[in-house]
């Protein structure tokens, strides 16, 4: 289970934040005109923010003991009332 939650909540999280950089990075070049020598200079926070938010909340959970059977799957769930 704490295998599961881990990837589910790295890759949720990391995968919504990435986007957003992409969306970031789209808007710098098509708008303002950004060249891609000046976008190389941010590229490290536009992919090293999603991975460092990703792992950080995903090792947390772990550390917390926060990874228990929700439903079909396990995540971020509280202990089952049936455990022991």
């Amino acid at each position: 289970c704490n295998a599961q939650g881990f990837i589910a909540q790295f890759g949720n999280t990391a995968d919504v934040i990435h986007m957003v950089s992409l969306q970031i990075q789209y808007l710098l070049v098509i708008k303002y005109g950004w060249n891609e020598k000046k976008v190389k200079g941010i590229e490290i926070f536009l992919h090293g923010i999603p991975i460092a938010n990703g792992l950080g909340t995903a090792i947390a959970a772990l550390v917390l003991k926060m990874y228990n059977p929700a439903d079909w799957d396990c995540w971020i769930h509280s202990y089952p009332h049936d455990c022991t």
